[in-house]
């Protein structure tokens, strides 16, 4: 860690470098840092959709995630249906305890 901090690296979080200069430290200093499944983003919760075998997606307040298994996979792209096997619609609380998270993982507070 010393060593990065030396090199003009600055901790984000959860074991994240980035350069002074970065977006990502630079969104960090004005407070608008966000972590979604995929990492730290500069994107605030926007849309993410997953195309591939197991990948998982979110849009608006729903998170989805496609089929692991491949021939599975294109039989239910072949059948004409979304390839997902699992989701979640998130609730009043999930949102608060999102926020919370967002400001220890983001903005240690």
């Amino acid at each position: 860690m010393d060593c990065l901090l030396s090199q003009g690296y600055v901790y984000i979080g959860m074991d994240h470098f980035s350069l002074l200069e970065d977006p990502l430290a630079i969104a960090q200093n004005k407070g608008q840092l966000y972590l979604n499944f995929q990492g730290y983003s500069t994107h605030v919760q926007c849309d993410i959709i997953g195309l591939v075998l197991s990948a998982i997606g979110q849009v608006g307040d729903s998170f989805s995630q496609n089929e692991k298994n491949i021939e599975q996979y294109y039989q239910m792209i072949d059948a004409g249906e979304l390839p997902i096997i699992k989701g979640q619609i998130i609730n009043q609380y999930n949102k608060i305890r999102r926020l919370v998270i967002m400001d220890l993982t983001c903005h240690f507070e």
